[in-house]
């Protein structure tokens, strides 16, 4: 199974079960824009390495997708709720 980010740290807290079946995830949920973005940067090098991100949070991150363009990634939203959107992202 691939490495799961929560709140910026590997292998999150084991309470959100449905992380787990993500590889290679970001929850950025309860974080500002700011510092969502701030994680998002610091998980970059992640992305080229493993090829893929899983983004969740629980609004359409769209201060997000700035950063994204600007890096050239490719990326797609999925609501899956109301209260939970994933945005996959790719290097390729």
């Amino acid at each position: 199974m691939g490495e799961s980010l929560k709140n910026g740290r590997i292998n999150g807290n084991n309470n959100f079960k449905q992380m787990r079946t993500l590889p290679n995830t970001l929850d950025i949920r309860g974080h500002t824009p700011v510092e969502a973005i701030s994680l998002l940067k610091e998980c970059a090098e992640n992305i080229k390495k493993k090829g893929c991100l899983w983004l969740i949070n629980d609004y359409e991150p769209t201060d997000c997708y700035d950063y994204l363009m600007k890096c050239e990634y490719y990326f797609q939203t999925f609501i899956i709720s109301k209260k939970e959107y994933r945005v996959f992202i790719s290097c390729e």
